[in-house]
């Protein structure tokens, strides 16, 4: 699965499904690879346009989203908490389960 561009697969194995044909995922990989595509640009308007508050994840050894940019993003937006879980990935909620129902309610019992 890493070789066709699927990081962290062992995520993604929990979604493989046996089919008369073969193995396939309960996902269609070329729409994944869409969505993520769509994602590509400057999202800092729409990050900027709401002073609410906000919680920020994010696992220290996440793939997708640079530590250096999460902390910019809360730098730049007010009424943003960053939370930081350290070796932890992307799918914080995986990693981490506990953690991240722990940081949640925190956010929301603090609102």
């Amino acid at each position: 699965m890493e070789d066709r561009g699927i990081p962290d697969a062992g995520y993604f194995l929990e979604s493989a499904v046996e089919r008369p044909d073969g193995w396939g995922f309960l996902f269609d990989h070329e729409a994944m690879v869409r969505s993520q595509e769509a994602l590509i640009g400057d999202w800092w308007p729409d990050w900027l346009a709401t002073g609410c508050p906000a919680l920020l994840l994010h696992g220290l050894d996440s793939f997708v989203l640079p530590t250096s940019m999460a902390r910019e993003m809360a730098e730049r937006r007010p009424a943003t908490t960053l939370r930081e879980f350290p070796g932890r990935g992307h799918w914080l909620h995986d990693d981490d389960p506990a953690g991240f129902a722990a940081a949640v309610r925190e956010f929301l019992t603090a609102l």
